[in-house]
């Protein structure tokens, strides 16, 4: 994996829609998703009305919600989007594990993963987010662990990226990351912000990444999938508010393609 940075622009009035992905667990529609192992969804009680719950604050668990593909085919050169993820722990800094991972999980091909039901990942931690053939990110918070408290960038099962998160993520609030993925240049430019208790005082954005670049990786057919782990430490885990949409640039005349940039 060759990783560097570039900084540019996305402007996305230059982008028409393809496909997306919309789920707040409160009414009946948007995109459709199954439940695994520990991860219950919908519960009522969120501070924006129904969650996931992918563990409970108890020892052993592993959830995941895997959701339905809803656009098919690699003709689309962005994808963007962002969630709500909480991470409680049992007793901050003394009982606190494992993490939450996001997967872009391919769904043709070699390391192929259907188009609905449960999927695999690469080890036993979930939330390292590494899968064969697909990207990732991760939120590890385990205190014995050198990734504790940092965001994982991950492309085909291997770490392209770790870095400090900008703010404590276990803690009993809400926080969001949102995301850009710009496939170009023979790869994919990552953005990544996150925002702290986006339902309370909710900071500014605070930038992981500006447009990180993964060699290698081209447009894919992919369904999007959360995990989350305890084991003799304990957190509960909890997703809401997930928006993704797929895009294609529709002004060329903005983009330039020699470097990279709007």
């Amino acid at each position: 994996i060759t990783v560097l940075t570039i900084t540019a622009v996305l402007c996305l009035s230059h982008v028409a829609q393809a496909g997306n992905i919309v789920q707040d667990f409160d009414n009946p529609g948007g995109t459709p998703y199954q439940v695994f192992g520990s991860a219950v969804a919908p519960i009522a009680g969120g501070p924006t009305g129904d969650f996931g719950r992918l563990t409970e604050a108890i020892g052993s668990q592993n959830g995941r919600i895997a959701f339905d593909a809803t656009a098919t085919g690699d003709a689309y050169d962005i994808i963007y989007g962002s969630f709500d993820f909480l991470i409680r722990p049992l007793e901050e800094g003394v009982n606190q594990a494992d993490g939450i991972g996001f997967f872009l999980l391919p769904t043709l091909g070699l390391n192929a993963q259907g188009t609905a039901g449960d999927f695999t990942y690469n080890a036993l931690e979930s939330e390292d987010a590494m899968v064969n053939g697909g990207l990732g990110i991760g939120f590890p918070i385990y205190r014995n662990n050198a990734d504790n408290n940092n965001v994982l960038l991950t492309w085909d099962g291997v770490q392209a990226s770790t870095q400090l998160a900008p703010f404590d993520i276990s803690t009993p609030e809400y926080h969001r990351a949102d995301f850009t993925m710009i496939f170009r240049n023979g790869g994919v430019d990552i953005s990544l912000n996150l925002t702290q208790d986006i339902n309370g005082a909710a900071s500014s954005p605070a930038s992981i990444h500006n447009n990180l670049h993964i060699d290698g990786v081209d447009p894919y057919d992919f369904r999007i999938g959360f995990t989350g782990r305890t084991g003799g430490e304990v957190s509960e885990q909890q997703i809401d508010n997930i928006s993704l949409n797929v895009a294609t640039l529709t002004d060329p005349l903005h983009w330039d393609g020699d470097i990279g940039l709007w």
